[in-house]
C-alpha cells in the first residue's frame, strides 16, 4: 500500500494489515524499562533457583532417610523427630526465598509498570490533535491501563519461569540419571517429546486470539467511555436499551474470545495432566519389576524417583502456563509499542528560539491546511495582526474559521505556508514559549474535576489566591462563586458537571485573564450560553482584549461590529476583510449574513 501523506495520521486500528513484531521481539523491548532494577531483577532470578535447587534435593533427602530407616538398628521416636526437623528447615528455608523471589519481582514489576505507563503518558501529551481527532479515547485509556498492567507478569515472571523451568528440568534429568536409575530415568521422559508438541501447537493457535482480545477490551472500554460522557444525551433520548445493547454485543465477543483461549489452555492442560499420569503408572510398574528383578534398586530410590516424576513434569507444564502468559503480554506489547512509535507531528525545532513575551504581530502567509493530506480545508490564507488589533472570522459553517485560529498555537501544523508570531514562523519557535503567550477561551469549555480555585489557577500553576480572585472578579465569575456553599473550594465535578453553561464559560474566561498572554483566541465563546451570561461574559471578554491581538472567532456578527479586520471566510478562502460599515457595503455575501442574523434575533 502507498505511504500515507505526511502528517497524516492512521488510525492505530489501521495498522492491522502491516507486518506485526512477534511476542518475543515485542517483549525485548521492555527491557530497556528493567535496567534501572538490576538488582531486584537479580535476586528474583537467584532466589528462583535456589529455591528450585532445593526442592530438587527433597527427594533425595527422603530417599537416604526411607533407605536408612529401613537398616537403621536405632529406629526411635528420636529419629522421626530429626527426620521432621530436617525436612522442616527444607521447607522453611524454601519459603523464605519464595518470600524475598516475590518482593523481587513487585519491586521490578511494579517499578517497570509505574515508568512504562509515565512514559506513554509523556508521549501522548506530545502528540498533536491531528492524532486525537483519528483516535478513541477509550481505546488509549485501553492501552495505557489494562494493557500495560497486563505485562508485569508477562516479562520478567515469564521469563524466570521459562528460565527455571529449562534449567530445573536438565538438572533433574541428571540427577534422576545419575543417582537414582538411568533406565527409570528414561521411561519417566516418555510423554515429555508429546508435552513438548503440544506447547508448541498451543502457541501458534493462541497468538492471534490474544491479540484480537486486546483488542475486544479496548473496544469495549470505548463504548463505557462513550456512554458515561454522553450520559445526559442517553438519557434526553430514552437510549438506555440501545446502549445496553451495544454494550452487551462487545462483553459477548470479549467473552466468545475468552471462552476459545480458555477452551485451548484448558484441554492442553489438562492432557498434560494424563500424560503425567500415564508417565507415573509406567515408572511405579517398572519400578516395581526393577525392585523385584535388580538388586541394585530399592523402595527408597523408587518413592524418589515417583516424586521426580511429578517434578519432571511439572516444568513443562509451567513452560505452557509461562508461554500463555507471554502470548497475552506479547498483544499488551504490541499494542503498547503500538502507540510509542507514533512519531508527533510537531516538536521543537533544533535551533527553536525563546520567545519569553510577544508583542503581538501575527501574520499567516499563504497558510495552506488539509486535516487527511489529500482535501485542503484552508486554501492560500494570507493575513496580518497587527499588536492590540482585534480580528475577526465569520463564515458559514465549515469555512475553516475554527481551524485557522488553531493554528497560531501549532495545534495543528500547516501544509504549506507559515503563521509568523513577531516575525517568526511558529514552527522555530520554542513550542512551550509560543503556548505561554497565547490564551484561548473555546467553545465547547473543559473544566476538570477538581475545586473552581483549581480550575482557575490552570492558567497560571503558580498564581497567588490574591490573582485567582481577581481574575474571578473580573470575568464576572465572583458573584455566582461567593454563592455557593464552599466558594472557591467547591467541588465542580467531572467536566464542571455541576455548573450550568454561563458558568462553565466565565470560569474559561477567568482562566485565560489569569494567563495573562498577548494574544488571545477566542472560539465562539458565547455560542451556548444564555442572553444575561452572554452579556457578563461579553463585558469580562471586552476587557480581556484591551491591549491584546485577539482573534475572535463569532457565531453573533453584532458582537465584532467594533473589530480592527473583519475576515469573512467561505470554503476554506479569505473571499474579503474590512471593518463592518465597509463590509456592509461592499461585500454582498457579508451583508447577507449579517441581515439574516439580524432578523433571527429579533
Amino acid at each position: 500500500m502507498p505511504p500515507p501523506p505526511h502528517g497524516y495520521h492512521r488510525s492505530l486500528r489501521d495498522d492491522a494489515d502491516e507486518p506485526k513484531l512477534g511476542t518475543f521481539r515485542s517483549l525485548s523491548r521492555l527491557i530497556v524499562y528493567l535496567r534501572p532494577y538490576k538488582f531486584a531483577v537479580a535476586v528474583s532470578f537467584v532466589t528462583m533457583l535456589v529455591g528450585s535447587f532445593l526442592r530438587i534435593l527433597l527427594p533425595l533427602v527422603y530417599r537416604w532417610f526411607i533407605n536408612e530407616g529401613i537398616h537403621s538398628s536405632f529406629l526411635d521416636i528420636s529419629y522421626f523427630a530429626l527426620v521432621a526437623f530436617v525436612l522442616f528447615c527444607f521447607h522453611a528455608i524454601i519459603a523464605c526465598l519464595g518470600y524475598l523471589h516475590r518482593l523481587a519481582v513487585a519491586a521490578h514489576g511494579q517499578g517497570m509498570i509505574r515508568d512504562l505507563r509515565n512514559h506513554i503518558f509523556t508521549h501522548l501529551q506530545s502528540l498533536s490533535l491531528k492524532f486525537y481527532d483519528r483516535q478513541q479515547s477509550g481505546e488509549l485509556m485501553s492501552r495505557i491501563m489494562s494493557d500495560v498492567d497486563r505485562l508485569e507478569w508477562g516479562v520478567v515472571e515469564a521469563v524466570l519461569e521459562i528460565t527455571n523451568s529449562i534449567l530445573t528440568f536438565v538438572f533433574m534429568i541428571f540427577v534422576t540419571a545419575r543417582y537414582i536409575n538411568l533406565k527409570l530415568t528414561l521411561v519417566a521422559l516418555c510423554t515429555s517429546p508429546v508435552m513438548l508438541f503440544m506447547t508448541w501447537l498451543f502457541n501458534r493457535k493462541v497468538h492471534d486470539l490474544f491479540m484480537t482480545r486486546r483488542e475486544k477490551i479496548g473496544d469495549l472500554t470505548t463504548v463505557v467511555q462513550e456512554n458515561l460522557s454522553g450520559v445526559r444525551v442517553v438519557k434526553a433520548f430514552g437510549r438506555e436499551d440501545h446502549e445496553l445493547n451495544r454494550f452487551q454485543g462487545e462483553t459477548n465477543s470479549y467473552f466468545n474470545y475468552g471462552i476459545t483461549v480458555n477452551r485451548l489452555l484448558g484441554l492442553v492442560m489438562n492432557l498434560m495432566e494424563v500424560l503425567a499420569s500415564m508417565a507415573s503408572v509406567v515408572v511405579l510398574v517398572f519400578g516395581g519389576w526393577l525392585i523385584l528383578n535388580d538388586k541394585r534398586m530399592n523402595v527408597g530410590e523408587l518413592f524418589a524417583m515417583m516424586a521426580y516424576v511429578g517434578m519432571l513434569q511439572a516444568p513443562i507444564r509451567t513452560l505452557i502456563h509461562a508461554n500463555y502468559h507471554m502470548q497475552r503480554s506479547g498483544a499488551s506489547a504490541r499494542r503498547v509499542f503500538d502507540l510509542l512509535d507514533t512519531k508527533p507531528e510537531i516538536v521543537d525545532a533544533p535551533d527553536a528560539l525563546e520567545l519569553p513575551m510577544a508583542r503581538g504581530h501575527v501574520e499567516f502567509r499563504d497558510v495552506t491546511f488539509s486535516y487527511n493530506g489529500s482535501e485542503p480545508v484552508l486554501r492560500g490564507i494570507n493575513l496580518m495582526a497587527e499588536p492590540g488589533q482585534m480580528v475577526a472570522f465569520v463564515g458559514k459553517s465549515g469555512a475553516g474559521k475554527s481551524t485557522l485560529v488553531h493554528l497560531i498555537p501549532r495545534l495543528y501544523e500547516v501544509a504549506n505556508g507559515c503563521v509568523l508570531v513577531d516575525g517568526i514562523d511558529v514552527r522555530k519557535i520554542r513550542y512551550g514559549d509560543l503556548r505561554r503567550n497565547i490564551a484561548m477561551v473555546m467553545q465547547d469549555v473543559f473544566l476538570f474535576n477538581g475545586s473552581i480555585k483549581q480550575n482557575i489557577a490552570y492558567g497560571k500553576l503558580d498564581a497567588t489566591d490574591e490573582e485567582i480572585f481577581s481574575a474571578a472578579h473580573s470575568a464576572h465569575a465572583d458573584e455566582f462563586v461567593q454563592a455557593l456553599e464552599e466558594g472557591y473550594d467547591t467541588q465542580i465535578g467531572e467536566r464542571g458537571v455541576r455548573l450550568s453553561g454561563g458558568q462553565r464559560q466565565r470560569l474559561s474566561v477567568a482562566r485565560a485573564i489569569l494567563a495573562d498572554a498577548p494574544i488571545l483566541v477566542l472560539d465562539e465563546p458565547t455560542s451556548n450560553v444564555d442572553t444575561h451570561s452572554e452579556r457578563l461574559i461579553q463585558d469580562a471578554l471586552e476587557k480581556l482584549m484591551r491591549d491584546r491581538t485577539t482573534f475572535v472567532v463569532a457565531h453573533r456578527l453584532s458582537t465584532i461590529i467594533r473589530a480592527d479586520k473583519i475576515v469573512l471566510l467561505d470554503a476554506g478562502e479569505i473571499k474579503a476583510v474590512g471593518r463592518h460599515n465597509e463590509l456592509m457595503q461592499t461585500c454582498e455575501l457579508y451583508a447577507h449574513l449579517y441581515r439574516v442574523q439580524a432578523q433571527s434575533d429579533t
